[in-house]
């Protein structure tokens, strides 16, 4: 089993498959890594994460907000409820620290036997759009559209 201490990155993949991300700057990732004994891990990264998911660990004291704290817990329940399409697999979440230093979610992974490989991406893919669909809906109850399509129109 992989050390779940640090995020896997590309070099350390055995596959990669890059997923769109239509409402933030970069593309999600769908990372296969071959564990042996036939077992495959699928790793999602640079996840469409709704806002304030990790407002718990970064800004305690905001959670004396009622409007922070229900953005919060909205957050929190996107992640699950986007992954029960994942509910074949158990997975789990990986936080990160960024420079700034705030965390954020930086990958969701599971692992499945390599003759399920295929369907284990179809799901994390589902996840994704699930994930992407459900975070634009939070941050337009709770906030901005920080990027959109809509941006790239010219008036």
């Amino acid at each position: 089993m992989r050390d779940h201490s640090a995020p896997v990155i590309e070099e350390d993949a055995d596959a990669v498959y890059t997923v769109s991300n239509l409402f933030q700057s970069n593309d999600a990732k769908i990372l296969l890594v071959d564990l042996g004994d036939e077992t495959v891990e699928i790793v999602i990264g640079y996840l469409p994460a709704p806002l304030d998911y990790n407002l718990d660990r970064n800004y305690p004291g905001a959670l004396e907000d009622e409007e922070k704290m229900r953005s919060h817990v909205v957050a929190n329940w996107i992640v699950s409820e986007a992954a029960e399409v994942l509910s074949d697999y158990e997975w789990e979440t990986y936080s990160y620290q960024t420079a700034k230093p705030n965390y954020v979610l930086g990958e969701v992974y599971f692992t499945c036997v390599k003759s399920e490989v295929n369907e284990a991406v179809l799901a994390a893919k589902k996840f994704l759009i699930q994930l992407e669909e459900k975070s634009l809906r939070h941050q337009r109850e709770f906030g901005t559209v920080r990027e959109s399509p809509i941006d790239q129109l010219k008036d």
